[in-house]
């Protein structure tokens, strides 16, 4: 909730009898800018609303915001570039075809291609090539996330002096 307080025009900056340095900058700005709702001003529920808006729009910012995915180099926006930023190239555990693993994932599925998924998924135990590729897998992660690390150290030591 918000702290709406009223106050008749003084020594205090108001805006439609609102008087303003209670209210985040964001609040007060649309106050300033939107002189059409000061008939509304008067139902606090109203004006509850419209900061809440006015909040929720700031704070979704970031899923609209386009960035550049550092691996393709093409703009997408922020949920499809964190969706393939978890995705690795990998190898299909019965097969051997290329395929794309998540990283956060370690199902079954995650280390099978199309076909395989649905030969697997009928038998009632794991085979032994999935538990591998998965351990592999596993390795192969921690390995690029340390490598990450390391790069970043480096980063942060260089430009420390």
């Amino acid at each position: 909730m918000y702290t709406i307080i009223r106050h008749k025009q003084g020594r205090a900056p108001t805006r439609h009898g609102i008087v303003l340095k209670f209210l985040a900058p964001r609040h007060q700005e649309v106050l300033l800018k939107n002189y059409h709702i000061k008939n509304d001003c008067a139902d606090d529920r109203f004006l509850q609303i419209i900061f809440k808006m006015k909040d929720d729009e700031i704070n979704n910012i970031k899923l609209r915001k386009l960035y550049i995915n550092p691996k393709t180099h093409e703009i997408d926006d922020y949920v499809n570039l964190k969706r393939q930023l978890q995705l690795i190239d990998w190898t299909c555990a019965e097969c051997g075809k290329s395929i794309k693993s998540n990283i956060t994932k370690f199902i079954p599925e995650n280390f099978l291609c199309k076909r395989c998924k649905s030969i697997v998924k009928y038998k009632q135990y794991i085979p032994e090539t999935i538990i591998d590729s998965s351990y592999r897998f596993m390795l192969h992660c921690k390995n690029l996330m340390k490598l990450d690390q390391s790069k970043f150290i480096k980063y942060i030591k260089h430009n420390e002096k």
